[in-house]
């Protein structure tokens, strides 16, 4: 009887571990992440081509939040080409940007002589 006792705080800390991970992944089960390049800008959207080749228009609001190399940025810091990584939610039909990372794309690799 004292081993299963010993055993029992073991068994409630994995227990509370599964809790608490399954709970995590619900938590994100509603959010997409679209990764691609900028296409287009306009005022309340975003259209990006995914890294598949489909065309993908995103919402943009006020609560957006702009992020490029990891550091506090605007829409209008955005460029066309620029790589992105961005943090969706569904309203209705739409998708509407929480997070928008972004970097520029890579330089050009030179010539080779």
């Amino acid at each position: 009887m004292k081993r299963s006792l010993n055993t029992l705080p073991a068994l409630i800390a994995v227990a509370l571990a599964a809790v608490l991970l399954a709970g995590g992944a619900m938590a994100h089960g509603e959010k997409k992440h679209l990764m691609g390049k900028v296409l287009l800008i306009k005022a309340d959207s975003l259209v990006v081509e995914s890294k598949d080749g489909k065309t993908i228009e995103v919402k943009i609001s006020s609560s957006t939040i702009f992020l490029k190399d990891e550091k506090p940025a605007r829409l209008a810091d955005l460029a066309i080409g620029d790589r992105v990584v961005i943090h969706t939610a569904s309203k209705g039909l739409d998708l509407l940007a929480e997070e928008v990372h972004f970097s520029a794309p890579p330089a050009p690799k030179p010539p080779k002589d």
